[in-house]
């Protein structure tokens, strides 16, 4: 195909020319950071609203996983699992205040954020520590480590924030069953 170069378009770095296929000519430029929009784009988001929830957090339950749940579980531990799910972070799937973004929840703060007893919050996570549910890492703080922090895992084989997971998390949980 032959390139008509005699329209006035001027082409700085990074522009490159958009040619009329059928007459050569340039008709316009493409700079970095153009996007192109396809017409099955187009039609994918008259189909659906790709912004559905925008800003809002979400968690992924694995399907296999939540039938798994409902038959080893009691139902206050299912119960328990539906209301922490909230505080599971994104990456590690620590549990945090703050909707998974803030300080580590401790067996306090679970019982005042659940409104349960300090031995209600006990019993619930050394319960669903023996089920593989959730696990109990212990880590020193950068500023000191001698400091050991206690920190609340959820088990990413069955329930997660994003889509990646610390190799840290993930090896705590390897051999759960789940």
């Amino acid at each position: 195909m032959k390139i008509n170069k005699d329209k006035n378009i001027e082409l700085g770095d990074n522009e490159y020319p958009i040619v009329n296929s059928d007459t050569g000519e340039v008709i316009d430029k493409f700079c970095v950071g153009d996007k192109i929009t396809r017409n099955q784009q187009i039609e994918y988001t008259q189909e659906y609203d790709t912004s559905f929830g925008k800003g809002k957090t979400f968690m992924k339950i694995f399907d296999d996983q939540e039938d798994m749940l409902t038959t080893k579980l009691t139902s206050a531990e299912i119960a328990f699992v539906l209301k922490i799910r909230k505080y599971v972070s994104y990456n590690d799937a620590v549990l945090r205040d703050n909707y998974g973004k803030g300080e580590v929840l401790t067996y306090n703060t679970i019982a005042d954020n659940l409104d349960i007893s300090y031995s209600g919050a006990r019993k619930l996570v050394e319960s669903l520590m023996k089920k593989g549910v959730l696990a109990i890492s212990k880590t020193g703080t950068r500023d000191n480590n001698n400091i050991l922090i206690r920190t609340i895992h959820a088990n990413p084989y069955i329930f997660i924030r994003g889509n990646k997971m610390s190799r840290v998390t993930s090896d705590l949980f390897r051999n759960s069953g789940w």
